[in-house]
């Protein structure tokens, strides 16, 4: 594996645990709160809900392993992002973060298709992460809304939530800090911060088609004078 994918792979692994868990500790902590009063449906459906949750996030975990391991062989090069981690997991994504306490609520706007994979990707973990602020850092029951705006040569994605906690903001560390990595390397464009009427906004704009990859320095010729 070459030294700079290893990057990648650690910032992968973070973003897949980094939500994960925090839904996971928001539903555990929702069912101790209802259990001693709710009816047996309700603290099922919280249950089954973690469950869920936790095999989900054994699947990306493993996706991304699966990576680090064929990037280890000799001659082999990873691939560039874990297969089906993109916007068609949305509405998994939706259901996730609301039954964690946060409604979602999406809007598409614009003719949708598909995204180069890792296009396809950035936005899925744009989303991810931006959902996941919403759960630490929104006040219990704040809503989220996220917009996708489809245009000939570009997808605009756009999240927003309605309250923070007083004191508190997500507007600084490693999730931010890997939003604006992954949007650059996609060839786009990200802005984050408070919104004037209160809460968080994130918006980024990715382009709909990969952005080139730099070029490599040539390596000199056998034989060739120095």
């Amino acid at each position: 594996m070459l030294a700079e994918e290893r990057p990648r792979i650690a910032r992968e692994l973070h973003d897949t645990v980094a939500h994960s868990m925090a839904t996971i500790t928001v539903q555990a902590g929702s069912a101790l709160h209802v259990l001693p009063a709710a009816h047996d449906g309700a603290v099922r459906e919280a249950l089954v809900s973690i469950r869920e949750t936790s095999k989900s996030a054994l699947g990306e975990m493993r996706a991304v392993l699966g990576q680090l391991r064929k990037g280890a062989g000799a001659g082999s090069a990873a691939p560039a992002v874990p297969e089906g981690l993109g916007l068609s997991r949305l509405p998994e994504l939706q259901a996730a973060v609301t039954a964690a306490g946060s409604p979602v609520r999406v809007s598409v706007e614009g003719e949708s298709g598909p995204l180069p994979p890792e296009v396809d990707h950035a936005a899925y973990r744009i989303l991810q992460e931006s959902l996941t602020n919403v759960l630490r850092h929104a006040v219990s029951g704040s809503e989220a809304e996220v917009s996708l705006r489809y245009a000939p040569d570009s997808v605009t994605i756009t999240v927003a939530n309605d309250g923070c906690v007083p004191g508190d903001s997500p507007g600084t560390g490693n999730g931010l800090r890997g939003m604006r990595e992954r949007v650059t390397a996609a060839g786009g464009e990200l802005e984050a911060g408070p919104r004037p009427e209160g809460g968080f906004l994130v918006t980024a704009k990715l382009p709909r088609q990969a952005a080139p990859l730099p070029e490599r320095p040539a390596s000199p010729r056998t034989g060739a004078p120095a």
